[in-house]
């Protein structure tokens, strides 16, 4: 996705290495009933999100860095066509699998993100954990813009450096964004309706296994394309 030092983990390598590992990586202690669930256990951000989404009938919907498919299943299980984008193969082939065992179809797209290239509009985009590890957000940003269909709604999850990476997490190259940075300004400058913005600071992570207690603070948005 960028340079990485000598001293520095690819980060794809490093999920790569992740996803083989742990069978379930992310929120490995949740049962697969609220994994998925559209009703139960929503954090804030996605609590706004599927409260307008459920307005509009499904749609088509995009989860870039995909992980192990939990948004890309939840988004699938609302009734949407979903693609998911993961830079990980092992990802990736997990997404397939996982989706599989539920019932439901995602088209699971193995690619890196700087070099994806929407070939069609969304009503739903969410890029949940990936923008932290993209030094040039501006140009990701461009393609979600581009790629939103109007009044279609963008979810964004990632680090502020309210607060230090922690030295864990410096394992690969990281880039967390100021509360009032470019991604919030992006997202003012490019006619979007801000549904929801939250600056968390100081919140522990228990997502996933493999590290150190340590804490994040975070940016949480979600907009919709007005234009």
């Amino acid at each position: 996705m960028h340079n990485i030092s000598s001293s520095q983990m690819d980060i794809i390598e490093f999920f790569d290495n992740a996803y083989t590992k742990y069978r379930r990586y992310w929120y490995p202690n949740l049962d697969e009933d609220q994994r998925y669930s559209v009703i139960l256990n929503h954090s804030r951000n996605w609590r706004v999100l599927l409260k307008h989404m459920r307005t509009n009938p499904p749609g088509v919907a995009l989860d870039l860095g995909a992980g192990e498919g939990t948004d890309a299943i939840k988004l699938a299980l609302l009734g949407y066509e979903v693609d998911a984008l993961e830079g990980s193969a092992v990802g990736a082939e997990k997404i397939k699998a996982f989706s599989r065992k539920v019932g439901v179809k995602v088209n699971v797209i193995h690619m890196n993100v700087n070099s994806f290239e929407p070939k069609r509009l969304y009503n739903v985009i969410v890029c949940n954990g990936l923008l932290h590890y993209i030094e040039d957000k501006d140009a990701l940003l461009r393609k979600i813009w581009r790629a939103t269909s109007k009044d279609g709604y963008s979810l964004l999850s990632l680090f502020s450096d309210f607060t230090p990476v922690p030295e864990c997490h410096q394992l690969v190259n990281v880039y967390p964004d100021s509360e009032n940075g470019m991604v919030q300004a992006f997202f003012n400058q490019h006619q979007w309706n801000m549904l929801y913005f939250q600056a968390q600071h100081n919140r522990l992570d228990t997502s996933h296994p493999g590290f150190p207690t340590h804490s994040h603070s975070f940016i949480k948005i979600v907009a919709q394309k007005t234009e």
